[in-house]
């Protein structure tokens, strides 16, 4: 491999395999489900992507990495050896389930992802992989004291399965950065709008005094406007890992649902980054399409007056033949 590939794909393998680690630690350490399993498990999400945008030697060392990695801190978090070697194979099973899922059957080598493909992502990769792997845990978890089957598929497939939802599309657009050229923006106007969309993004998820959800949305559609899917998707993200770390550290405005129980209370901080993310997306790839539609206007209009010219051109040569003809033609009668 060049050294030129090697100096692209080795940072984005190393961001990937951290963004992993980073993913796990906040599950294990930071969850208060206890021996009951986690609230939140996001880290599947950055390990398909690994799979899926890296080629395939350095995605074989990602996931190994990543397996050495989820069964070292489950070890340092005190959960049993055994289980925790078991289970973390069976994590990096179902991350293969889910690439290759999203591989055979949602079109994944396009050049861009619209909504229609981003829907089957979820619905043919993220969803059946959680609950095959949340079953393959609960069917293996009843091996081990205190782990009840229905309980360990539903919490399996339910935070294995949201937290994929909120990474694995936003990673996927995030690697065609370059291709929406309708929105490369300058370097300091892209810095400085995800610089504040991170503060305010903190604001909101510093206080829990405030139901301040809605405060994101403009944030976030204006960066979809300026930056476009990519753009949206980046936004989708950096908001996910500024407020869920936050929501599981007990502050933020989900914990002002004092009806809902702690991982409830995880749950609604997911769902509002999944809106985050869906708005954001969505609203970009509305005005993509607008772009795309208004081009290809342009290059239609182009071409219709490009022909016209030709023709009137053609049609200006066919009268001079003629006219050049009907000349010799009468010199020829008067001889």
């Amino acid at each position: 491999m060049d050294s030129t590939r090697i100096a692209r794909t080795g940072p984005q393998a190393a961001g990937l395999l951290a963004a992993f680690a980073g993913s796990i630690a906040m599950s294990m350490f930071l969850s208060r489900d206890g021996d009951a399993g986690s609230a939140i498990w996001t880290a599947n999400g950055f390990l398909v992507g690994a799979l899926l945008i890296l080629p395939r030697p350095w995605a074989a060392a990602v996931l190994a990495a990543s397996i050495a990695v989820q069964a070292g801190l489950g070890m340092v978090a005190g959960h049993p050896p055994a289980r925790t070697i078991v289970l973390t194979l069976v994590n990096g099973g179902q991350c293969l389930f889910a690439a290759w899922l999203t591989q055979r059957y949602c079109g994944i080598h396009a050049r861009r992802l619209g909504l229609v493909r981003l829907t089957r992502i979820l619905v043919f990769a993220v969803l059946p992989s959680a609950v095959i792997g949340g079953l393959a845990a609960a069917i293996i978890g009843l091996a081990f004291p205190h782990r009840l089957f229905v309980p360990v598929w539903r919490d399996w497939a339910v935070s294995g399965g949201l937290g994929m939802a909120l990474v694995l599309p936003g990673l996927l657009l995030a690697a065609r950065f370059g291709q929406y050229r309708d929105f490369r923006r300058s370097g300091v106007e892209t810095a400085g709008l995800f610089a504040g969309l991170a503060a305010l993004t903190l604001a909101v998820f510093l206080q829990s005094e405030l139901p301040l959800f809605f405060v994101v949305f403009p944030a976030v559609t204006l960066i979809a406007f300026r930056l476009g899917p990519p753009g949206a998707a980046l936004a989708g993200l950096l908001v996910g890992a500024v407020a869920l770390p936050l929501t599981l550290l007990g502050d933020g405005p989900a914990a002002l649902a004092r009806v809902l129980d702690f991982p409830a209370q995880v749950r609604l901080a997911e769902a509002f980054v999944a809106a985050v993310l869906i708005t954001g997306v969505a609203t970009a790839s509305a005005l993509a399409d607008q772009n795309r539609l208004r081009r290809l206007l342009i290059w239609r209009d182009r071409s219709a007056r490009a022909s016209r010219q030709r023709a009137q051109e053609a049609e200006r040569i066919a009268a001079l033949v003629g006219v050049r003809g009907g000349g010799k033609a009468r010199g020829g009668d008067l001889a």
